[in-house]
């Protein structure tokens, strides 16, 4: 019996560190049978402590007789919305992400969308050998069978994990029996990975390139200094291919986002500041999930689905940060400076037009907080001039500068002098928050132009990356999206008690700002009405009653749809009870504490194994 306990417990404990969220039944024998065994421990019984034990036995069956009934009402989103084709439609699509899971993190939700339209999805990972995790191969293919996408548009490169690297263990690129590597044999270097990538690219060109960024990992810096380096090879090499780049991030708006799926109404990625912040986050570009991803039970959605398939990353404790959008953000490929030859003064710039915006060698890979600034040009303290030159291939005209700064460790570039053609150089103060700044000149038939460091604070202090360009961006996606006021995205939505509500529109591209000059809306319920009311929508929806709510452009290119209801008080307490329950129990069963429980269960199983061997 006492081993057949211990076993139990230790499955358990096994369970979770291969990331299986423990099962009802297995919870309820373990917990019950080592409070037993430390009863019998005691020199006489302990009422207190069985009934103690019982009571616990039974709070997890209350908790799910308490969600039972929210559990078989509640239902996957439905996928009502048809109007996202100049969106999604028609495109050839890349995705480049570290690891097995990464994938969900930059892109769940919107796999399905691309697929729905009618465009082709190829994923790239990156790292991960398939001699020591093939199991994840496995798990990869499977959500990519499970999504729509076909095994012979997954491609894995069969790096080696960089940690091997630390433990001086030699890692070359290897697959399973059955998925071959991209190259078998290769070393783990940061050369071999570009190349690798950049005969990808170059093979499928495709139209949009999704990479994830910088994220607090060692193998995703390393990851996203690959893709970047491949990119600027590819655009030096071919000056007609221009991509859509789009870059993201795993870690900082999903992994270790909010864990806030918990609403009546799913909420929107919430600014989470990161370690490294280059992008501003109001210039994030947010992509609509596919609706049937969600339900209000997340036990019971899809997409809670596809982060189990990842077992051995124990990704299911994660879902709970899962959110309505998805955010990016545009990397423009058509860069004036690709083609340049750059002069300094003094210091390395010949990175200055690499696209690559971080930049550090493999030494310092392994070390995630060491500072990604290897590529920047810094001039010389005793440089007086400290300028950098760049000439054109072409005369060309200039719209505006981007320029990058090192402004990791206190080093900062405050001000610089620009001038183009010997002419009179203006001075501009640029950003010191780590955000590239954008310096609108509008300039005609630049041959070359040159840039001074006017004041500076730090001895690094210097540019990683300066980009021109000849006109304003084309936004890499066109599309509206309903929103509420807290600019949440609207699918399955259940609107205020009162029945009124108002609703704002999410429009980029070539899309039009809400006005009722050129939208129009419609419901299919008539005891519900809407009307646009200068930039909202206003609504008004009675107690028990649901409709569709359509948003169309008079040119119909762009529409939305979503589905609002107001639910009677008694589901709605319904889905708030069954929340809170399953809120608790993923906590418990499901999400760290779990695995910081198991912990506390195996050393209570070791305590009562040896007191009861001393009785």
């Amino acid at each position: 019996m006492i081993l057949s306990i211990e076993t139990i417990i230790i499955i358990d404990f096994a369970m979770v560190l291969k990331g299986i969220h423990f099962k009802l039944s297995l919870y309820g024998i373990s917990l019950l049978s080592q409070f037993i065994l430390l009863a019998f421990c005691s020199d006489t019984p302990n009422i207190l402590l069985f009934t103690l034990a019982a009571t616990l036995f039974l709070i997890p069956w209350v908790m799910y007789l308490l969600w039972l009934p929210f559990a078989k009402t509640s239902h996957d989103f439905e996928d009502v919305d048809n109007g996202k084709t100049a969106c999604y439609g028609n495109k050839k699509v890349l995705l480049i992400v570290p690891h097995q899971d990464d994938e969900i993190n930059v892109l769940g939700g919107i796999f399905e969308e691309f697929i729905k339209y009618g465009s082709t999805v190829h994923i790239v990972y990156a790292i991960t050998n398939g001699t020591i995790q093939g199991f994840r191969y496995t798990e990869a293919l499977n959500l990519c069978k499970h999504i729509g996408i076909p095994d012979s548009n997954v491609t894995f490169l069969g790096y080696g994990f960089i940690h091997s690297k630390k433990a001086n263990i030699p890692t070359v690129t290897k697959g399973t029996q059955n998925v071959p590597a991209y190259k078998e044999g290769q070393a783990l270097t940061r050369e071999n990975m570009v190349n690798d990538l950049k005969e990808i690219i170059l093979l499928q060109k495709p139209d949009i390139i999704f990479g994830s960024d910088y994220d607090y990992h060692e193998e995703h810096h390393l990851v996203t200094i690959a893709i970047d380096e491949a990119l600027g090879k590819v655009l030096k090499s071919k000056s007609k291919y221009r991509p859509m780049v789009m870059k993201s991030y795993a870690y900082r708006t999903t992994w270790e986002s909010y864990p806030d799926y918990y609403k009546n109404n799913i909420r929107s990625t919430l600014y989470k500041k990161a370690t490294v912040e280059t992008y501003p986050w109001e210039e994030r570009l947010r992509l609509p999930i596919a609706a049937h991803l969600l339900n209000r039970s997340l036990l019971r959605s899809d997409i809670f689905r596809q982060y189990k398939t990842f077992k051995s990353q124990g990704a299911a404790m994660r879902a709970i940060n899962f959110n309505a959008d998805k955010v990016a953000w545009q990397r423009r490929s058509d860069s004036l400076l690709l083609q340049a030859t750059i002069q300094v003064s003094s210091g390395k710039g010949s990175k200055l037009n690499d696209f690559l915006l971080y930049d550090k060698s493999e030494t310092f890979m392994l070390n995630r907080d060491s500072f990604p600034t290897e590529g920047a040009w810094i001039p010389e303290e005793t440089d007086k001039e400290k300028k950098v030159t760049f000439t054109l291939a072409n005369p060309s005209r200039i719209e505006y500068l981007l320029l990058y700064q090192n402004t990791w460790n206190s080093n900062v570039v405050e001000k610089v002098s620009i001038s183009f053609n010997n002419e009179k150089p203006t001075q501009y103060s640029l950003r010191t928050d780590g955000y590239p700044t954008r310096i609108h000149v509008r300039k005609e038939d630049v041959d070359f132009f040159t840039i001074r460091i006017i004041n500076s604070r730090g001895a690094n202090a210097g540019l990683t990356e300066v980009e021109a360009f000849e006109c304003k961006e084309e936004q890499p996606f066109s599309l509206i999206k309903l929103m509420n006021t807290s600019e949440d995205f609207v699918y399955d939505y259940w609107i205020n008690t009162s029945g009124e509500e108002s609703f704002l529109l999410y429009a980029k591209g070539d899309a039009l700002l809400l006005s009722a000059a050129d939208y129009s809306i419609s419901v299919d319920n008539p005891k519900c009405k809407a009307f646009i009311i200068g930039a909202e929508i206003k609504v008004y929806c009675p107690k028990g009653e649901q409709t569709r709510l359509i948003v169309t452009s008079v040119n119909s290119l762009y529409s939305d749809t979503v589905i609002l209801s107001n639910p009677n008080k008694m589901k709605r307490l319904r889905c708030a009870i069954g929340q809170k329950t399953e809120a608790i129990y993923y906590g418990i069963f499901i999400g760290d504490t779990h695995r910081k429980a198991t912990s506390l269960s195996i050393l209570s199983m070791i305590k009562s194994h040896l007191c009861f061997i001393q009785k």
